[in-house]
């Protein structure tokens, strides 16, 4: 399998560096990457990006090396990068906020695409801004990122029947799979009572 991961608008090796979850979040894509024929990152970082791509080891990074501003690299990204997505055999995004990019090249080169929603955009938007439009055009763009996705994976229950139910998104599609966790820094304290 050649693996395409489009990250979420705007953010890159560098954010993930800058956020302090770098290695969190290339320890899964370590651990793939042997079952994989090649995987690639779309990001939209540039140099920063490509000094990082060391780290990043077996993996290709591709990088917003034209400096475009997030949403016109957001949509033109697929072209851009076309050589290596034309060859992949399935996409996968990382959030909702930016997966009209994977949605794009899906349409493009006819392949797979696995959408990973870590929670409900439209849901987010209502608390973040009171401007309807931006929030119609959240709800919106959700809606047909669902729609397209061949695959959609939730990190909960409730989540995944809220986009059933609001998207009439087909049940067998839509899977549960939590957030990555690394048990050998995180794990269950007996002595602390479960709430």
């Amino acid at each position: 399998m050649k693996l395409v991961v489009f990250f979420s608008r705007g953010m890159s090796l560098d954010g993930w560096r800058r956020a302090g979850i770098l290695e969190r979040e290339l320890a899964l894509y370590r651990a793939l990457r042997p079952h994989l024929e090649h995987l690639a990152f779309v990001t939209y970082g540039g140099a920063d990006d490509l000094r990082l791509s060391g780290q990043a080891s077996g993996i290709e990074v591709l990088v917003n090396r034209w400096s475009l501003p997030a949403n016109l690299y957001s949509v033109l990204a697929p072209y851009l990068h076309r050589r290596t997505l034309g060859r992949a055999t399935v996409f996968k995004t990382n959030q909702i906020n930016g997966a009209w990019c994977g949605v794009i090249a899906k349409w493009l080169f006819r392949k797979r695409l696995v959408v990973r929603c870590g929670f409900l955009w439209s849901d987010f938007m209502v608390r973040l801004t009171t401007s309807r439009w931006r929030r119609m055009l959240a709800k919106y763009l959700e809606r047909e990122i669902f729609r397209a996705a061949d695959v959609l994976i939730v990190a909960g229950h409730a989540d995944r029947a809220t986009i059933i139910q609001r998207y009439d998104i087909n049940a067998g599609r839509t899977h549960v799979v939590p957030n990555y966790v690394d048990t050998s820094l995180f794990r269950l304290m007996p002595e602390v009572p479960r709430e």
